[in-house]
């Protein structure tokens, strides 16, 4: 966008400067573009160093050895509803699916599951330690020519340890704790799906906004201003004007572009939808 812009700039210097020495202008034209052109120059200058950063940091961490390879991007920031890559999930999705599938495949959801698991099997065992183990015995003795058969039965009396509690009121509140702690989880999942699908649809909603009410009559209204500039009907400062709007459009625009994108990839973090997946609402 910018070294597209600092091109029609170029153009235009180069229209002044022959409708100068044709006396159609005056000299002040020329040079005035020539020095707005240092806006432009300093935002593809501002532009590629973006770019440059962004491509190590992306290479840093696919732990590439070579941090100044230069490739071209092959996924353009453009709309959610153009080309997307697989597995991103779309604002239009169903918010309940969502949070269903992140309570099924979020890691934390299964710790405290397990954790839950852990503490109830836990508190039954401590339940079977309390109970008594009754102890049954029984012979045979030859007594002074007698046969006699002996049978016991041993209960302990478990009533009177005090300590035999102990163990299961521990194991309960333990078993609480974790139930608590799966509750809490599941509740902070759903939470961030909710929140997640809030910021993708209000930034849908803002690109849209962006696109319909002001980015089109930006650059209808440059256009229209260049065209009637390079016929002489309007001066340069009418054309400059116009294309500083459309400048200033276009870079809200592309920040919004790009929060959109950041928040459809929030909201996959947030429902823990694997990145080779195809996602919902493609």
């Amino acid at each position: 966008m910018a070294g597209t812009t600092l091109g029609e700039i170029d153009n235009l210097i180069t229209l002044s400067r022959a409708r100068f020495q044709a006396g159609e202008i005056s000299g002040t034209e020329p040079r005035r573009l020539q020095v707005e052109r240092l806006r432009f120059v300093e935002d593809v200058f501002s532009a590629d160093l973006a770019f440059r950063d962004a491509s190590s940091a992306l290479l840093a961490l696919m732990g590439s050895p070579d941090l100044a390879f230069e490739f071209d991007p092959v996924d353009p920031l453009a709309p959610a509803s153009g080309l997307l890559t697989p597995g991103l999930v779309m604002p239009m999705a169903d918010l309940s699916s969502l949070q269903r599938q992140a309570l099924e495949g979020r890691p934390g959801i299964a710790v405290a599951r397990s954790d839950e698991a852990r503490a109830q099997t836990e508190t039954r065992l401590q339940r079977a330690l309390r109970s008594p183990n009754i102890t049954v015995g029984g012979g045979l003795s030859h007594l002074s020519g007698l046969n006699v058969a002996a049978f016991s039965v041993t209960v302990p009396l478990t009533f009177l340890n005090r300590n035999n509690n102990g163990p299961v009121v521990r194991a309960d509140a333990e078993y609480e704790q974790a139930r608590q702690r799966t509750t809490a989880t599941r509740t902070q999942v759903a939470l961030e799906v909710q929140q997640a699908m809030n910021a993708a649809r209000v930034s849908r909603a803002r690109v849209e906004y962006l696109e319909r009410e002001h980015l089109t009559t930006a650059r209808e209204a440059r256009d229209i201003v260049l065209a009637s500039y390079r016929l002489g009907e309007v001066d340069l400062t009418d054309y400059l004007d116009a294309q500083r709007a459309f400048r200033d459009t276009q870079r809200t625009y592309n920040r919004a572009l790009y929060d959109e994108r950041l928040s459809l990839f929030s909201l996959d973090a947030a429902v823990g939808t694997p990145s080779t997946g195809t996602g919902e609402g493609r």
